[in-house]
């Protein structure tokens, strides 16, 4: 999975939830250069089980948090920054190397539209404003794991290969 945007509104009273809700039984699951924002308590990724990388590998995503603390669930264990998760799982790195941000993505948009199913042209409210920290600073799907990312973006513009915005563009 990669390339996408996931906002979650956590609704007064509601049940736990999180942007990326990830289950045991698992494997060999990717999941890069996404963006996932959480916001009014919502966790910003749970994980059922402690899930290790060769079950699942988050990689260059973008995890920001607005209205609630920034966390992590992680089988039992609850995870307050993305520093601590990443040294506790192995999630988040690569050849060694840390990844993973927890920026304001900087919307063109609203973090909360009000959209219906039918709404036409919501991607450009999920666009990256110019100076977004999440711009030009993706991996290179195809030179690191030899994925073909396309050259379009979501709203169907030319989008880079080598160096990708996080997120759908």
């Amino acid at each position: 999975m990669y390339q996408n945007t996931v906002v979650l509104q956590l609704p007064p009273g509601g049940q736990q939830h999180a942007t990326i809700r990830i289950g045991g039984g698992i494997r060999a699951v990717t999941i890069r250069n996404n963006i996932f924002v959480a916001s009014g308590g919502a966790s910003v990724a749970l994980a059922t089980a402690p899930l290790p990388p060769a079950a699942i590998l988050l990689q260059g995503n973008d995890y920001f948090s607005t209205g609630g603390p920034w966390t992590v669930v992680w089988g039992n264990a609850v995870y307050s920054s993305l520093a601590r998760w990443r040294a506790a799982t192995g999630q988040e790195t690569f050849d060694g190397k840390p990844l993973g941000l927890t920026a304001d993505p900087r919307f063109t948009g609203s973090l909360a539209p009000r959209l219906t199913p039918t709404d036409r042209g919501s991607a450009a409210l999920f666009a990256l404003q110019p100076g977004s920290p999440l711009r030009g600073v993706g991996l290179d799907l195809q030179r690191l794991f030899g994925i073909q990312p396309g050259g379009k973006t979501y709203s169907g513009g030319s989008a880079s290969v080598t160096a990708p915005n996080i997120g759908a563009q």
